[in-house]
């Protein structure tokens, strides 16, 4: 597997000034198709260390499953709450709020 890498990006712009200097200076035919195949070599590594940081990204279909996910935890937690001030309220009306303890004294 190759790694993308800074140093791999620098390589290829290295080899794309070169070849546009043996252009502009008319250099020989086989020295500017060389750096051409350097060029072309080094977008193809490039091309494949970058196929390999896909699988660290989610696809679109990973993430419409996590958002569902994280939707129906939200729900969950939501209703909950609801349900727990709804019951805290009613044991506020009920008075249970005033815990006895064993002498009878409220606490």
């Amino acid at each position: 597997m190759v790694n993308y890498s800074v140093e791999l990006e620098q390589r290829l712009l290295r080899a794309l000034e070169r070849s546009m200097e043996n252009n502009a200076n008319n250099v020989e035919r086989e020295s500017r198709f060389r750096d051409l195949r350097e060029m072309k070599r080094l977008t193809k590594e490039m091309l494949l260390a970058s196929e390999s940081l896909r699988a660290m990204f989610w696809t679109k279909e990973e993430l419409e499953e996590l958002q569902y996910v994280k939707d129906f935890y939200e729900y969950r937690i939501q209703n909950m709450i609801r349900c727990t001030l709804a019951n805290l309220e009613w044991y506020g009306q009920e008075g249970w709020k005033d815990f006895k303890g064993e002498g009878g004294d409220s606490i």
